[in-house]
């Protein structure tokens, strides 16, 4: 099933890529960023009102603090208004950061229950979002993208470290417990150690997301160079 899913939203953001070049200098664009922005919106509602309704509410779980929760606010705030730093946030973090629930999903149910669809739905609008910065909006992270989105992830990071502690949660990875499901955090060793590997392994990803286009643009300049 997790294959599946990847298959699946593999081939939808190759077809909005596909759309996204086709239609990027047409009146349909404006279409296109209205329903990725607004879908991420949505997927954000849909997926914050699912975890608040009585039945599945849990302090531990139903707060829309997640780094993935919030990118998708950021994928909507980037399509919709073209923003630099936020188009410089939802690319930095959504191939660094929320990547991993593709990789390591904790949804445990299947098909067959709401949770299931709402956590993979919303995930691919992040990578939707992400398509259409790239693609449509040429979006082209430079350095200071990176420094911006380093100090905001590491204040950000500051306020869950102390809002988990004090709480005893786990939003976004960083406090003591740990997800039921399999993910890297199992392989970082005990909490509070494996908050500094968390965050020497966020600052690494977030660096690598940027070095294709340090080293394309070395690349210019010395093909251009006299």
């Amino acid at each position: 099933m997790h294959g599946l899913c990847l298959v699946a939203c593999l081939l939808i953001v190759g077809l909005y890529v596909w759309l996204a070049r086709r239609y990027r200098e047409t009146p349909h664009r404006v279409a296109l960023e209205r329903w990725v922005g607004l879908g991420c919106l949505a997927t954000w509602l849909g997926n914050t009102a699912f975890w608040m309704w009585p039945s599945w509410f849990a302090w531990e779980q139903a707060l829309p603090l997640h780094y993935c929760n919030l990118a998708n606010v950021f994928g909507a705030i980037a399509v919709l208004t073209r923003r630099r730093l936020f188009q410089a946030l939802i690319y930095f973090w959504a191939l660094a950061l929320c990547i991993w629930a593709f990789l390591t999903p904790t949804v445990r149910m299947g098909p067959l229950h709401a949770q299931f669809w709402i956590f993979w739905l919303y995930h691919l609008f992040i990578l939707l979002a992400v398509a259409h910065v790239l693609v449509a909006d040429q979006f082209r992270p430079e350095g200071r993208d990176l420094r911006h989105v380093m100090v905001f992830t590491a204040i950000y990071t500051g306020v869950l470290i102390v809002v988990d502690y004090l709480g005893g949660w786990n939003y976004g990875f960083v406090g003591p417990s740990k997800p039921e499901s399999t993910t890297l955090i199992d392989a970082l060793g005990p909490y509070p150690l494996r908050l500094l590997w968390i965050v020497l392994l966020a600052a690494v990803a977030l660096s690598l997301c940027y070095l294709p286009w340090y080293a394309a643009r070395a690349w210019r300049r010395r093909r251009n160079a006299p």
